[in-house]
């Protein structure tokens, strides 16, 4: 992978998209691009703050129904 400074590559299990709105609307299908485009620019520890943040907002609270693991590296 190449990238620039300040890049960030952002590698993680499917347990994030896995998260249900009460609604039975997946976060992989509705918010997880959306949520990503808006962290553009920003460093990987707070990506990750804020997808995690945007993923129990969007289960409203509910238990998490796969494990989630994140990893974002962000090239100095």
């Amino acid at each position: 992978i190449s990238t620039e400074p300040g890049n960030v590559v952002l590698a993680g299990s499917d347990g994030i998209g896995s998260i249900f709105a009460p609604g039975g609307e997946m976060f992989e299908d509705a918010e997880l691009r959306r949520t990503l485009e808006q962290l553009s620019g920003e460093p990987g520890e707070r990506v990750i703050e804020r997808l995690m943040a945007r993923g129990l907002e969007f289960g409203a609270g509910a238990p998490l129904p796969d494990d989630v693991n994140l990893v974002a590296v962000t090239r100095s």
